[in-house]
């Protein structure tokens, strides 16, 4: 049977929620009707197309195959506006794969959309857009500044690493499990880190921070008095923000103002991951005037301080070297490089972009590149927006499952600290019988949840416990 493809109706949302859910199981408690609404019905740029939503399906007779979603967005280039939408959400289902089917869609929504950007993509979509002759833009770095970790952290990062590779992934459990390498490194990163700390000395701030529930106009005009400075960006006002930061179900943001002699001269927009993710922080946005670094340094240290060692790392992404060397200076370090396309159907702004490749603006806070993103099977429960960071306490919590046994994880830490007596320690592992909910190890308790599977961890004295 062939295959067409048309725009979707907001009546073919029954529809679409079955496809999402066919497609990737996965992804359903994170594309679900709430955030369905906002990104596709409440999105404050959607162009007025009654009856109509930006979503372009593929159809097999009347079954959906596949899919194209547009987030609307505008784009400020060389002090124009024009209606531009980011590619989000290309699904196909895994038996229509390879017919091209894609490019179907591609065609079909560069059609009816005059600007399509991309930031964060597949490959397959990649050369979507490629084919239909999209402008490559300068890069988007993303950076990462490690903080302290725990051996879960390292563990649940380098099984995310390797998850797309079945044969390393089963060799990186092995490691974890057996040898205890997560463990291991943990140990060896965190004394380097805490000397990175020691000799940091941050310069004084000229700039008060404070954090707001929602923008305000002041916000708009901040917008306006430093928009000339950025030749192609995605708009940064009061409509734009709340509607991304405040309006968004599932994930909880915190926002910042910088005051400079009482006046408004930039923002911040942050996020703690939540359990399902890798314990971190995200700078999910940063704005302030692109010739005054002060500020930028402003907000990004303050949000290392916020931060605090309640994540094992802290993460930001932008396209801007003026924000680069900053947080090169301030301890991060690239991670990733990407390289976003354009694909726009007007030969003269065509050729306007192509000059100004260069010069965008991105971040976190552009396409839907900031969202939850699974690093572990770990049931996933939304924050209510209410939800504030809390401080740790001195308890350890050693309840997440490492794979790593009590007598092994015994046996490992006298070795590690007490090489001599690992006889003894293993001799000790055998006698030891812990209580349901609190376990004594060589000196030293912790607590663990009632509901839990409690994972001993055995350290020989207090100062190797708190690297943990």
């Amino acid at each position: 049977m062939s295959i067409c493809c048309r725009r979707a109706r907001i009546d073919d949302r029954p529809a679409l929620e079955i496809f999402v859910r066919s497609a990737y199981p996965d992804l359903v408690p994170f594309k679900g009707p709430d955030r369905w609404r906002w990104q596709f019905l409440e999105n404050p740029f959607l162009p007025n197309i009654e009856g109509f939503v930006p979503v372009w399906v593929a159809l097999d007779g009347d079954n959906i195959v596949g899919q194209i979603a547009i987030q609307a967005t505008d784009v400020h280039v060389a002090g124009r506006v024009h209606s531009a939408g980011w590619v989000v959400d290309v699904i196909i289902l895994p038996a229509y794969r390879g017919r091209g089917i894609g490019h179907l869609l591609h065609e079909a929504v560069v059609s009816d959309v005059p600007i399509l950007l991309t930031l964060t993509m597949a490959p397959a979509t990649r050369r979507m857009a490629e084919r239909a002759g999209a402008i490559t833009l300068g890069p988007t770095w993303q950076f990462s500044r490690w903080v302290r970790f725990q051996a879960d952290d390292v563990q649940r990062f380098l099984v995310r690493r390797t998850r797309h590779h079945r044969h390393l992934t089963k060799i990186v459990q092995l490691a974890c499990g057996s040898f205890a390498l997560h463990h291991m490194l943990a140990l060896l990163i965190n004394p380097w880190l805490s000397l990175r700390d020691r000799n940091y000395k941050p310069r004084p701030r000229s700039t008060s921070i404070a954090e707001v529930e929602r923008f305000n106009p002041t916000i708009d005009g901040l917008w306006q008095r430093v928009a000339a400075g950025y030749p192609a960006i995605c708009p940064r006002n009061s409509r734009f923000l709340n509607w991304r930061f405040v309006d968004c179900p599932q994930l909880v943001y915190h926002l910042f103002q910088a005051y400079r002699d009482g006046a408004l001269v930039g923002y911040s927009v942050l996020r703690c991951k939540t359990s399902q993710e890798l314990r971190q922080g995200v700078i999910v946005d940063l704005f302030a005037n692109r010739r005054d670094p002060a500020v930028f340094r402003d907000l990004i240290c303050h949000a290392v301080e916020y931060f605090g060692d309640e994540v094992a790392s802290v993460e930001c992404a932008t396209s801007l070297l003026e924000i680069e060397s900053i947080l090169s200076e301030c301890g991060f370090f690239k991670t990733r490089t990407l390289a976003p396309t354009i694909v726009v159907s007007d030969e003269s702004l065509r050729s306007e972009i192509r000059g100004l490749r260069n010069e965008w603006s991105f971040s976190k806070g552009d396409h839907d590149w900031d969202q939850i993103d699974p690093a572990a099977d770990r049931q996933y429960i939304p924050a209510p927006v209410s939800q504030r960071l809390s401080r740790p306490s001195n308890t350890i919590n050693h309840s997440d499952h490492t794979g790593f046994s009590r007598r092994r994880a015994q046996v490992f830490r006298c070795w590690i600290f007490r090489r001599g007596n690992a006889r003894k320690c293993r001799e000790g592992s055998k006698a030891q019988s812990p209580s349901a909910n609190h376990n004594q190890t060589m000196g030293r308790s912790f607590v663990t949840p009632p509901h839990s599977n409690p994972v001993v961890v055995a350290v020989a004295d207090d100062r190797a416990a708190n690297q943990l």
